[in-house]
């Protein structure tokens, strides 16, 4: 994906949202909720592919999710660049 930011951070530690969503889905509810379109969806694999259009204030991004780990204790690994290649700051 060219120039990457990658942000790893261990969410849901305590297991299961009271709601009963998983963190693969929980995942899909927050790249929807920053605007982004999901491209790939991959439960089995547990990684979701998604961009963000084009605004005023970004070129529009490219975001991967991948989500390691079991039963409680999930490592979610988020992957984001710019669509436009030649971006050096966004």
């Amino acid at each position: 994906m060219g120039r990457e930011q990658v942000a790893t951070r261990s969410l849901w530690g305590g297991g299961y949202s009271s709601r009963g969503r998983t963190p693969f889905r929980l995942s899909e509810e927050a790249l929807i909720l920053i605007g982004g379109h999901i491209s790939v969806r991959d439960e089995a694999a547990r990684r979701l592919e998604a961009t963000i259009p084009f605004s005023f204030k970004s070129f529009g991004e490219r975001v991967q999710v991948e989500l390691l780990g079991v039963d409680g204790d999930v490592l979610v690994l988020v992957k984001s660049a710019s669509r436009m290649p030649t971006t050096l700051a966004d």
